[in-house]
């Protein structure tokens, strides 16, 4: 516990937490039959409501767009996407973690186009990054594709089937509020079906190449509407993020899910909360968030790094979903986490173990919420 002891901490707790928390108004979510029409019908709905907001570093206000930011964002990306792909036509989607990528993902849903997200080549990742975005480009026979320009440079000379790609730039796409309202680019919604592919998630790989699964546009909303059960409909709830947003965890269960059952989504980059463990739980407090995502190794990271003097500044007690999944759970870890953070708020039936795999969309298996 370093140079203060639980009884201590338990004693400072009660001077952080306690104040009162935001209330929530009930949200009405509609069944739709495909996660376009959801989306787009929650952008009338509530277009001024904040959707997403990005934290580059995991602190400060960050950027934060409405509904109606990004479904004019997304269309703008779509008139790009247009004259450079049919309808139905894979396009890679390499950004990354960003409001720059979610542009690029919604983008493709309005395009009718078929969204390929990929990790982006870095440095840290060394050359098996290459080999991997090869083998999904490759399979996915995609011939455009959707970047920034700060990693366009890292791309050249990539081809697929020995051609080169068509790269349309995303940079454009995140601007301010004001600006995105002067430029907006209207374009038909064009008929969307339950069948239509919305995107290729890719499974990990680790024992051979990745392997494309395609997510129906009704399978994500029917996902998601699966979701709503730990998702109560209540406008002004919270939810934080540091997963990649890539494939199934931290895209749809933690990304496409917010403007569906109408949570805001407040994300990092992955590489913040490798850094410091502790920022994921400062953002979880200073924004009252009620629910996150992440693997088993996460909390037990926050129980192993995180300091006693981080410990003083967070209220926890607004986290009434801690869903943990996409590896094994272990009670050892859930027994400590909510031994050392309990005298910040956390509580024990807010632990939410689940099951999930990309060929299920996200959700294959989950407990009752409240049980812990």
């Amino acid at each position: 516990m370093g140079r203060w002891g639980s009884r201590h901490l338990r004693e400072a707790a009660t001077h952080t937490f306690g104040a009162p928390r935001p209330r929530h108004t009930e949200v009405i979510i509609v069944r739709h039959a495909t996660y376009l029409a959801a989306f787009d019908a929650a952008a009338r709905e509530r277009p001024d409501d904040p959707l997403f907001t990005f934290l580059a570093d995991g602190t400060g206000d960050g950027v934060t767009w409405s509904y109606d930011d990004l479904r004019r964002a997304a269309r703008r990306v779509a008139s790009q996407i247009n004259p450079a792909v049919s309808r139905g036509k894979p396009v890679l989607l390499m950004a990354p973690p960003g409001l720059e990528y979610l542009a690029g993902f919604y983008g493709c849903l309005y395009a009718g186009a078929i969204a390929v997200p990929a990790y982006p080549p870095s440095p840290f990742h060394g050359r098996d990054n290459m080999d991997r975005l090869q083998a999904v480009a490759e399979n996915a026979g995609v011939s455009c594709g959707l970047t920034t320009e700060a990693v366009r440079p890292a791309l050249d000379g990539f081809r697929v089937a020995d051609e080169p790609l068509t790269w349309l730039s995303l940079d454009g796409s995140v601007t301010t509020a004001a600006d995105v309202h002067e430029d907006d680019v209207e374009i038909p919604l064009r008929q969307c079906l339950p069948d239509d592919i919305a995107f290729l998630q890719y499974t990990s790989g680790s024992t051979g190449d990745p392997n494309g699964v395609m997510i129906s546009q009704g399978n994500l909303v029917e996902n998601i509407a699966m979701l709503g059960d730990c998702y109560p409909s209540e406008r002004g709830r919270v939810m934080v993020s540091w997963l990649p947003p890539y494939h199934d965890m931290g895209l749809i269960g933690s990304l496409l899910s917010a403007p569906v059952v109408g949570l805001h989504a407040v994300f990092m980059p992955p590489t913040v909360f490798l850094r410091r463990p502790v920022r994921w739980l400062q953002a979880m407090s200073r924004y009252a968030a009620t629910h996150s995502t992440a693997p088993n190794f996460a909390y037990e990271a926050c129980v192993e790094k995180v300091q006693d003097a981080d410990l003083l500044q967070l209220d926890l007690s607004s986290w009434s979903v801690a869903i943990n999944g996409a590896e094994p759970v272990r009670a050892a870890t859930l027994d400590r986490f909510i031994e050392r953070f309990g005298p910040f708020g956390f509580r024990a039936e807010s632990f939410y173990p689940s099951y999930g795999m990309a060929e299920t969309t996200l959700v294959a298996s989950a407990g009752a919420l409240g049980r812990g």
